[in-house]
């Protein structure tokens, strides 16, 4: 990234307003001021945000990586908002538009959504043949425990082969 330019550095939301306004005619610039000012709340993230931009525009139309993570969160609050003219972030390896975290590699990877709850976030667990959420797995593997009735899912079976929720296993090791 180049030295901030005096613009940036004097009045950086108006710079990103002014930036998006150039591109997104669905939405006035009041209301993208808001969404800047709620997304970004520190006067050096608005900087470096307004940089990004300044030194390259055409991240509003294309949301292709590389990009900061910012202008990522900015774009996907634009559509939010209704925007029609500014693009998706776009994943650095399959190139289809979607919200993009960081790899461990450091290159710019989708983390996909849960297909059930639509969620993004890690999909741990199989189900269906589908990679879903944590909490997903848990509610379809919900069964009321044969010991205390709650509807969880089992942490264990009892001898029988009953479910036992975490709580009774708690209760049945301690005894």
């Amino acid at each position: 990234m180049t030295e901030n330019s005096e613009e940036v550095l004097a009045d950086p939301v108006g710079m990103i307003v002014w930036l998006v306004s150039n591109v997104e005619k669905h939405l006035d610039a009041d209301h993208v001021r808001d969404i800047v000012c709620n997304l970004v709340r520190s006067r050096a993230g608005r900087r470096n945000l307004a940089q990004a931009l300044h030194d390259n525009p055409s991240l509003l139309r294309t949301g292709k990586p590389p990009a900061p993570f910012r202008v990522a969160k900015l774009l996907m609050a634009l559509r939010e908002a209704g925007a029609r003219d500014t693009a998706l972030p776009h994943c650095g390896e399959c190139g289809r538009p979607r919200p993009y975290v960081g790899s461990r590699s450091g290159g710019r990877v989708v983390k996909p959504a849960c297909p059930r709850c639509h969620g993004v976030k890690a999909l741990s667990k199989l189900l269906d043949g589908q990679r879903v959420c944590r909490a997903c797995f848990a509610k379809h593997a919900a069964v009321p425990c044969a010991r205390c009735g709650a509807v969880r899912e089992p942490a264990t079976r009892d001898a029988a082969g009953q479910p036992l929720c975490p709580n009774c296993l708690i209760v049945t090791r301690s005894i």
